[in-house]
Order: structure tokens, then C-alpha cells, then sequence
């Protein structure tokens, strides 16, 4: 695996278990609640046109790319030998929802697993909440 992808597994799996310790508060999570009111289902519809986040309804501005986008915006950047990693992997909604069941770190560490395995699946990546590229700038 790589080093850097490494590092970025390290720093989601401190966010998982900060995102575990603050569950409990109002602004906990859609996996942890299972509450999606109108005016969130209206905003997940329109990333799927525009990929722009509306930071009012929490987080921050964000662009929520399409792997095939990633890779293209590298290449127009002039990186060689690109790969695009999905960081949480395909089963990081199961580790979210299990955050305060019985098996929550048994659910997290075979989800850390698939995310290894699987983070540069094709049909997979999407999957992940972050993607990671990697590339080669050229020598010149």
C-alpha cells in the first residue's frame, strides 16, 4: 500500500473515533440519527448536477468530485501515472452506523480492511465519502 494513503487512513480513523465521542450532540450525523429532512434530500439531489455543496446546511464550501473528474482535472494539471483511492472504502456507512452498537470496532476494522483492499477498485472508489489522487509530475 502506499505510504500517503497510509497516513490519510490514520487521519480518518481518528476522525471516526473523534466523530464516535461527539455521536451524541445535535449536529451528529445522518448514519448515527437517520433523520434526512426535505431540505437534505433536496441538497443530495442537486450534488448528483452540480457537485457543489450549500454550506448552510453545515460543513463548509466543497466541490464533490466524480472519479472520472479527479483524474481528468490531474491530468490537465500534467500528472502522469494517476490513481484515484476511495479513503473509507465501500463499507464506511457500515462503520458509521454501528458507532455505538456492541460491535462498533469489530464493523470499523473490517471496514479499514475493505478500505484497503478495495481503494482503487474501479467500481468501488465511488463508494468512499473522500477520494485521494495520486500522480507523477513528469521530470523536466
Amino acid at each position: 500500500m502506499d505510504p500517503l494513503l497510509d497516513e490519510v487512513v490514520e487521519y480518518y480513523t481518528v476522525r471516526y473515533r473523534e466523530d464516535q465521542r461527539l455521536a451524541g450532540r445535535p449536529h451528529a450525523r445522518f448514519a448515527s440519527t437517520g433523520r434526512l429532512d426535505p431540505r437534505a434530500l433536496d441538497h443530495a439531489r442537486s450534488l448528483l448536477t452540480d457537485g457543489t455543496h450549500d454550506p448552510s446546511i453545515g460543513f463548509t464550501h466543497a466541490y464533490f468530485h466524480r472519479v472520472a473528474e479527479l483524474a481528468d482535472e490531474c491530468t490537465a494539471a500534467g500528472l502522469t501515472d494517476i490513481t484515484v483511492h476511495g479513503v473509507e472504502g465501500p463499507a464506511w456507512t457500515a462503520a458509521e452506523a454501528a458507532v455505538h452498537g456492541p460491535a462498533a470496532d469489530a464493523v470499523f476494522n473490517a471496514a479499514l480492511d475493505l478500505a484497503r483492499l478495495y481503494s482503487t477498485e474501479p467500481a468501488l472508489v465511488a463508494a468512499s465519502a473522500h477520494l485521494l489522487s495520486v500522480g507523477t509530475v513528469p521530470s523536466r
